[in-house]
């Protein structure tokens, strides 16, 4: 086991679990990707999308399709702009800027 692996293994996931937790409970939508292998291994990744039935749903889809894309190779650089209307509704955007 790597070194990354064990710090993964034994301090972030039982942070992550807690995580996770919390945003189901609190219908949080998130995304979180850690790589736990070492540079000169093959890449392995743990990664967690949670989407909720709302607006944030394909902003969460479209940010896990560029991460997607750039754990293949291209480099990529998102911009996200949240705008809250005067009526309390939010409008999320995630945009490639590269």
């Amino acid at each position: 086991m790597s070194r990354r692996e064990d710090v993964y293994d034994n301090e972030i996931a039982p942070l992550m679990t807690k995580i996770i937790e919390v945003a189901k409970r609190a219908k949080i939508p998130m995304f979180a990707t850690f790589q736990y292998t070492e540079p000169d291994e093959e890449a392995g990744f743990c990664t967690t999308s949670i989407p909720f039935t709302n607006e944030t749903d394909e902003a969460l889809l479209r940010l896990q399709r560029a991460w997607d894309r750039e754990r293949r190779g291209g480099q990529v650089m998102l911009a996200e702009t949240r705008v809250t209307n005067p009526d309390g509704s939010t409008h999320i955007s995630i945009r490639r800027v590269t």
